[in-house]
């Protein structure tokens, strides 16, 4: 081949090389203009339901301000004042205080009630499974040997004796149970019994407790409905919810938190028990309560992040 036959030849290889080329970044171009066209058309076609979200939440946050607080002292401030009951001489030689004793038992429950279901629903049921199966076999004996591991010790419970696994009941956790070995032996039956009773007294920490759910759970129920609503209006749409994985997440993630709020924390889960006649049941019950009142300040404290992102 002579050079006048060559050169031909080598610019049509090197046009067909540029148009291939050219092909390709024409192909990708295509693509992402297509990506952007329908993330555009995602987010159009998802504003409203990102709307209803952010103003939801928002509403939530306000409505739930009091109950949070109420959630958080029975968490902390209503520990502090059972200490004036306390003989702290019967608990061992160098105990805990007993505000770390019961607010150490009541978050050991707290976490137990978010375990026993998946995805961290909380259970009622579990939550009050300590006063329904009982704390069975206490011993002077067990309580010895409690004891002996514990004392002097002021790490939490869990991590003298070992975390409460969700497959196993709370009530046999030894954790737990020397949490309420020092309630029972601290503290006399009658003044659990007092302390129980003044809870549902006006302003008493239930009182305040149920006072302040009431106030919030048309709220709760309305913005359950809301975006449970929003979802199924774009379920059968070119763009379904599930198309977002961000703000379907986001929903997924509040609808959670309303339904902890209004099955495992309803107020009206303590009321079979208010006129408890089973004095040495009666620390135990305090416990349980404060344990809802951990669990529901977590759920406030999930919409406070929700808020915020």
């Amino acid at each position: 081949m002579n050079w006048f036959e060559f050169v031909p030849a080598s610019l049509s290889a090197i046009a067909t090389v540029a148009a291939a080329v050219a092909a390709f970044f024409s192909l990708r171009v295509s693509k992402q203009a297509i990506r952007i066209s329908e993330s555009s058309a995602l987010a159009s076609h998802h504003q409203s339901a990102s709307i209803k979200y952010t103003t939801l939440v928002q509403e939530l946050l306000e409505a739930s301000s009091g109950f949070s607080e109420i959630c958080y002292g029975m968490w902390v401030d209503w520990p502090k004042e059972l200490e004036v009951m306390d003989d702290s001489g019967r608990g061992g030689t160098n105990p805990r205080p007993l505000r770390h004793v019961v607010s150490d038992s009541s978050e050991m429950l707290a976490n137990y009630g978010s375990k026993s279901h998946p995805g961290g629903r909380v259970s009622s049921s579990a939550l009050l499974s300590v006063v329904r199966h009982g704390l069975p076999d206490l011993s002077e004996e067990e309580y010895l040997k409690l004891l002996d591991r514990a004392d002097g010790e002021y790490q939490s419970f869990e991590s003298t004796f070992g975390a409460t696994g969700s497959s196993r009941n709370i009530e046999t956790s030894p954790a737990f149970r020397w949490g309420c070995y020092q309630l029972l032996r601290r503290v006399e039956p009658e003044d659990w019994s007092t302390v129980w009773k003044d809870a549902w007294l006006p302003n008493g920490w239930i009182d305040r407790y149920k006072t302040e759910y009431v106030k919030l759970k048309p709220t709760l129920e309305r913005a359950h409905d809301s975006l449970k609503l929003e979802r199924s209006k774009l379920a059968h749409t070119a763009f379904p919810l599930g198309n977002n994985p961000v703000l379907s997440k986001r929903y997924d993630e509040v609808l959670a938190v309303l339904d902890n709020l209004l099955h495992g924390c309803d107020d009206s889960v303590l009321d079979p028990y208010k006129n408890w006649t089973f004095e040495e049941e009666m620390s135990q019950l305090v416990i349980c309560s404060m344990a809802i009142g951990v669990c529901a300040h977590r759920q406030c404290e999930l919409l406070y992040k929700k808020a915020n992102e």
